[in-house]
């Protein structure tokens, strides 16, 4: 919105001018205005005063200032109705009162550890009104003070919002709930879209305008039988990429696994899986019934014929009412027959065709891309995947580990030997503790039920009471002294490691190894030179791991910390000095003197 009129500088001449104006051309002025130089301008007369209070001003307002909203129960039915006649200035007010709130609550949170994660987690449960902040924040110039920080826990507290709403979709299908394929699948997507997309609901608008592309693109649709619209659905699809998987791609790229890309970028970036259910998703839309169908090794999708079109196949009576498309690969309906052979090969009897070949359900469609996004997880852990971010791929780990804990682990009997074979459960807290503990609450509220009859349940109940602990104590003061004169290295000081090669940053020192003696003997730490009785650093590498190496086995670096240390650092760090060669520390209420 252009500022073309700052009433501060309004003379009294050119006031009395502007009040010769007819109100319609006032109105139009005032839709010029920034909400604040409009409050202004009202100020200034009872005339104007009354011109800049009428309702369908500040709807306008609203609606241009504001991307993001959240609203409730107690939400005025004519704001939800977008009526002109609603409280609208009323309720951009209160927004504003809302977002100040939030940005006291981010300032404070950038400031000092205490209680940090608890002021991320009230800004969170603004939802996604609170993104316009957040995304100010995720692009904070680089001009700014603390911009590592500021980015990093932007980002965070947006990632927090993003699992929030996947959580609660994944639940929805185990409680029984209604739900869809694609809202299902969209569900992976907010674990790693970050600040790109905004909600499951912008994926369903971009399957929404492929539909009305289609419509567009063909007037007659409806007219045609479901064969044929089919066949320009799937045509449509692989001509705009928005299917299959360009030459030269890794087949478990981990990119491949979400809906998002392929919707985003229409890059054909996506397994058979997500081709299946971006063709069934927009399918949909134009009056077919398909789904895809848990076949070994490939997804396809089966299509429910109407009556009408069953008679002008060549297929028997009893199968004339299905067709199968393989849109990840083929424009052309795949035959039955085909179909059944390969079942034959994989030694299936035809007794059981019709559980490969009928719709799947979606929580078998949800846990075989559990599945394919641990198969891509392990290529990159390996090397295969060279090319792949690190960031990225834990973040698409995080999401393996919640969907089988939730979904597969958690429709486990409650019997005496079942809650021993949970095998995702156990491995998610000490996950998140390290990687994602802006999650606390997130945590405590989804899996504490699944670990009240576990038995790591005393192990889970005391992590999360060591973090509320550590999130709402202030941490020890550790000062620089003659008994850590010794201590070579300071907060924020890039490291590598003599033997793995790995880059990294100090975020705190211990004047000697104040790991568990378990740890220490594993480690075979009284090896070393110096055993155990030398400095020991808590080192956040680049890899997004958190390592405790001993002084002997690092050295000070002296160069431009790589990409991906630059995208985290801000968890405890403000910004990067290049001139110092060192990270600035935004843990100054732990260690001062660094």
């Amino acid at each position: 919105m252009t500022d073309t009129l700052d009433a501060t500088l309004i003379s009294a001449a050119a006031k009395h001018s502007l009040l010769r104006l007819p109100d319609e051309i006032l109105q139009s002025i005032l839709f010029e205005l920034s909400p604040h130089h409009a409050v202004q301008l009202g100020a200034s007369c009872r005339r104007l005063n009354r011109l800049i209070d009428v309702p369908i001003l500040w709807r306008y307002y609203c609606d241009t200032c504001f991307t993001y909203w959240r609203h409730s129960d107690e939400t005025n039915d004519k704001i939800l109705s977008h009526d002109p006649n609603a409280p609208w200035r009323e309720h951009f007010v209160q927004r504003v009162r809302r977002d100040r709130g939030n940005t006291q609550l981010f300032e404070s949170a950038l400031s000092t550890q205490h209680e940090r994660y608890a002021k991320l987690q009230k800004i969170a449960d603004c939802e996604y009104e609170a993104k316009d902040l957040l995304l100010a924040h995720c692009n904070a110039s680089h001009d700014c003070e603390d911009v590592l920080a500021r980015r990093y826990h932007a980002e965070a507290t947006l990632g927090l919002i993003h699992r929030t709403n996947a959580l609660r979709i994944w639940h929805d299908l185990v409680e029984g709930k209604e739900t869809t394929l694609e809202e299902q699948l969209s569900a992976f997507d907010l674990f790693v879209i970050g600040k790109h997309w905004g909600s499951v609901g912008e994926i369903t608008r971009a399957l929404d305008d492929i539909a009305s592309e289609v419509k567009k693109a063909n007037p007659d649709l409806q007219e045609l039988d479901v064969l044929q619209r089919s066949l320009i659905l799937v045509r449509h699809l692989r001509h705009n990429r928005l299917v299959g998987l360009e030459d030269g791609v890794d087949y478990h790229s981990m990119k491949n696994n979400y809906l998002s890309f392929s919707l985003l970028h229409q890059n054909n970036a996506s397994l058979p899986l997500q081709s299946a259910v971006i063709f069934c998703s927009v399918a949909s839309r134009l009056g077919i019934s398909a789904h895809p169908c848990n076949y070994p090794a490939h997804i396809y999708v089966v299509v429910k014929l109407n009556k009408t079109d069953a008679g002008h196949t060549n297929q028997p009576m009893a199968e004339k009412d299905t067709l199968y498309f393989d849109p990840w690969s083929r424009d052309t309906p795949v035959a039955l027959e085909d179909l059944q052979a390969r079942l034959r090969v994989f030694g299936i009897r035809e007794s059981e065709f019709p559980v490969y070949l009928s719709p799947a359900p979606i929580q078998s469609m949800v846990l075989r891309t559990c599945r394919n996004i641990m198969h891509s997880y392990q290529d990159w852990r390996r090397g295969i995947l060279r090319d792949e971010p690190p960031l990225y791929n834990y973040d698409a780990f995080y999401s393996f580990l919640w969907c089988m804990a939730l979904i597969e682990d958690g429709n486990i009997n409650e019997d005496a030997l079942a809650v021993w074979h949970r095998p995702h459960l156990a491995h998610l807290p000490p996950f998140f503790k390290e990687n994602y503990p802006e999650d606390l609450e997130l945590v405590n509220k989804y899996l504490g039920p699944l670990f009240a009859t576990h038995p790591q349940r005393q192990a889970f109940n005391f992590t999360i009471a060591e973090m509320k602990a550590a999130d709402l104590n202030r941490r020890p003061v550790v000062r620089r002294s003659d008994k850590t004169k010794h201590v070579k290295y300071r907060i924020g000081q890039m490291l590598q490691h003599k033997r793995y090669g790995y880059v990294g940053v100090v975020r705190r020192w211990d004047p000697n190894c104040l790991a568990s003696e378990s740890w220490i003997s594993e480690m075979r730490v009284e090896q070393l030179g110096k055993g155990r009785w030398q400095p020991f650093y808590d080192v956040l590498a680049e890899d997004r791991s958190q390592r405790y190496v001993a002084e002997e086995n690092i050295e000070a670096i002296d160069t431009e910390p790589p990409e991906q240390l630059m995208r985290i650092a801000g968890k405890y760090f403000k910004r990067w000095n290049a001139e110092r060669k060192i990270f600035v520390s935004n843990l100054r209420d732990e260690y001062p003197d660094d």
